[in-house]
């Protein structure tokens, strides 16, 4: 059982924590960017995807924010410290140009962190650009600023999600929806879409052809309709196969200065959906990492003494590699070819069959 009960909890920090915050950089002029997080846990690439495109843009002053400072887990493996709380964001008094909500903790309408609702609510009063992500569709539903308005999310959860709320008109089948200053978007992998969607409309064509270019976004809509993921009898069965019947890997992520969040958020995501045994980021000696967007990233575990089967580079494989482990190494440079999810479903179809390629797909609704 292990495996699917790893896959809803949170991983928790190894070590004792430094007192450390995300860097800051305040630009006048730019726009401000905010980011809920909830320090229960909030969905990785949700958060991280849409923080690394708008510094991409370098037009942008991008804030992670939480109901308290303190390192927010994320699903999977890895902690971040974000840059404010509530309280210290608002002493700052700074107009909130784009507010974004990925996937919070609360799964259903009784988990709700009133403290975050209520935050949200006030920021109505800058008339930002709202941008819900993926299941953060059930925070944005509680604050009321979707009711009568356009709104998708996972489509593994949205029938569920209009049993809880009937006021927003919950959109199936597409990738993103968009109305007025009003975005969603759908399951995980499609935070990129409602994001460029914004960045375009705040930057023009320019940053958002280019922003585009850096991640080789693969489309050429934003907005994509199709069938809704879903997920049988069969791939339920493909599950437990793999979950009881096979040998599941214990998975690492090695950490560096400077790591990209965007590929990051992708590989982890992309592999936590493959049920593995387990899945870690790991540093060398070292309690945390800087981002290269001046993100503090703290790992569960601190060295690769931990007897991983593969571990996951963006950095190559470092000189060390081969005294301290026998691990499987997959590396990705910082300029690959092709766009991050095509990369990890390709890998992972190579290593657990087409099949389960697909389920993995469907759990990250990419389309």
């Amino acid at each position: 059982m292990k495996p699917i009960f790893d896959f809803s909890t949170w991983h928790t920090i190894e070590g004792d924590l430094p007192d450390l915050q995300s860097r800051v950089e305040d630009v006048v002029g730019r726009k401000n960017i905010v980011l809920v997080a909830d320090t229960q846990g909030t969905e990785i690439f949700d958060l991280l995807a849409p923080y690394s495109l708008f510094q991409e843009t370098k037009q942008a002053n991008v804030y992670i924010v939480a109901q308290e400072k303190k390192p927010i887990p994320l699903f999977k493996g890895l902690s971040v410290m974000p840059h404010y709380s509530v309280a210290e964001f608002d002493s700052l008094r700074k107009k909130v140009d784009v507010l974004i909500i990925p996937n919070l903790s609360a799964m259903v309408p009784s988990d709700h962190n009133q403290t975050l609702i209520q935050w949200i609510q006030k920021q109505k009063r800058d008339d930002p650009y709202l941008l819900s992500i993926c299941d953060g569709s059930l925070t944005a539903a509680e604050t009321g600023m979707f009711d009568g308005v356009p709104l998708t999310t996972h489509s593994l959860d949205l029938e569920r999600f209009q049993t809880y709320y009937d006021k927003p008109l919950w959109v199936n089948g597409v990738s993103m929806t968009a109305k007025g200053k009003k975005v969603s978007t759908a399951g995980v992998s499609n935070a990129v879409d409602g994001t460029l969607y914004i960045i375009k409309d705040l930057y023009g064509d320019g940053v958002y052809e280019k922003t585009k270019a850096k991640i080789k976004y693969p489309h050429m809509d934003l907005v994509r309709r199709g069938a809704n993921a879903s997920l049988d009898f069969d791939a339920y069965f493909e599950i437990f196969k793999k979950v009881f019947l096979r040998d599941n890997k214990r998975i690492g992520v090695f950490l560096e200065d400077g790591i990209d969040e965007f590929m990051l958020a992708a590989i982890l995501d992309s592999n936590a959906r493959t049920f593995p045994e387990s899945i870690d980021t790991f540093t060398q000696q070292k309690s945390y990492v800087l981002s290269k967007g001046g993100l503090v990233f703290f790992p569960t575990k601190l060295d690769s003494s931990f007897p991983f089967d593969e571990i996951h580079s963006l950095n190559g494989k470092p000189d060390w590699a081969n005294k301290s482990t026998n691990a499987n190494w997959i590396l990705y440079t910082k300029e690959e070819a092709s766009y991050i999810f095509s990369i990890c479903l390709s890998e992972i179809q190579k290593k657990e069959g087409k099949d389960f390629e697909k389920i993995v797909r469907a759990l990250l609704d990419y389309r």
